[in-house]
């Protein structure tokens, strides 16, 4: 089936999604209850919600850190699991939008009983970090209707059912997050090895980019005996993220952070993210605690070899630029951050 026409688009989606489609979804008009910061709907029956915002990010830019003290206002709300990978991976898994939507509706129905002033005071936070940059699932969706790319990702489903959700992005040197990524996964390896795997993913991705669009070559599930060309692609950060404001997100309601900021200036950084979600800001020490320690991985490995950074940083810098360029953050300015 070839989409020409929106309706066309409407009954790809129905063949796609089958009977489970997710509410607001081009179908249903979905009407959030007001008096709830949070979106949530059929209260108080039985409360459903959505997150009212996403922190998505790359492996090793310390999205988890980040999470733990985002909890700590008291305003946000901790909700297990805290990556249910919902839009990503388990939509496609036999998992339905009722499991979703009770992640966080049966908190909120819980809280409602006994502090129902409170409950429509607080947000949740969907922290799956892949949902910026996995799409692998939908290419043999939409494989069995003719397409080779899917013509929607992941965030345009979610752009359909929040489109008006926020989303926070945390973002780190895409070079040295790499190797600390390999390294963290990859135990009992050596900086050789990394670099033969380097040269091998860059150039797989390059004779990808000569047959396939950028976008197969980014989001396929291809080349998965190379132990770096997952992690090569996740790096490209202005792809992914441009993928936001491709499915109709405004740049205001993303905020993309830098990893390296964040480790120096954590409490204005934090109240910078708290600001964006229209929550008030905190002091230092509201931000401090035992429970939740640092959460950045010391890895105790060899440097990465010259060469090796010399070609991820030539491989990296053209999309750097378009970065620096949509988002102000430039990894090409000093590629040793």
């Amino acid at each position: 089936m070839i989409v020409k026409t929106p309706s066309d688009l409407d009954m790809l989606h129905d063949l796609v999604l089958q009977a489970d489609r997710p509410p607001g979804h081009g179908y249903v008009n979905l009407t959030f209850v007001d008096e709830y910061r949070n979106p949530c709907w059929d209260i108080p029956v039985d409360i459903k919600c959505f997150p009212a915002a996403f922190l998505a990010g790359f492996p090793k830019a310390g999205t988890t850190d980040l999470y733990r003290h985002l909890i700590l206002h008291p305003d946000i709300v901790y909700v297990k699991p805290k990556e249910p990978h919902f839009w990503v991976r388990s939509r496609h898994r036999q998992k339905n939008f009722t499991y979703y939507t009770k992640i966080y509706g049966n908190y909120f129905f819980n809280l409602s009983l006994t502090e129902p002033e409170t409950a429509r005071q607080k947000i949740a936070i969907d922290a799956s970090g892949s949902t910026i940059w996995d799409n692998q699932e939908l290419f043999p969706e939409y494989m069995p209707y003719g397409y080779k790319d899917p013509p929607l990702l992941n965030v345009h489903y979610i752009k359909s059912a929040l489109p008006n959700t926020k989303w926070i992005i945390i973002v780190r040197n895409p070079t040295q997050r790499m190797y600390s990524h390999y390294n963290f996964f990859c135990r009992n390896t050596s900086p050789e090895e990394f670099h033969r795997h380097v040269v091998d993913a860059v150039r797989k991705f390059k004779e990808c980019l000569m047959n396939g669009t950028t976008l197969f070559c980014v989001y396929a599930k291809i080349h998965q005996n190379n132990k770096v060309f997952d992690r090569l692609r996740t790096g490209l950060y202005d792809f992914h993220i441009r993928q936001l404001v491709n499915a109709g997100y405004n740049r205001n309601q993303i905020l993309v952070l830098q990893l390296e900021e964040y480790k120096v200036m954590k409490h204005e950084q934090l109240n910078k993210v708290f600001k964006f979600l229209g929550l008030r800001t905190l002091s230092e020490n509201d931000l401090t605690s035992e429970e939740y320690p640092q959460a950045f991985y010391k890895g105790h490995y060899k440097p990465m070899l010259n060469e090796s950074k010399e070609l991820l940083d030539d491989f990296y810098r053209p999309y750097n630029t378009d970065f620096a360029r949509s988002f102000n953050i430039d990894y090409n300015e000093n590629v040793n951050r």
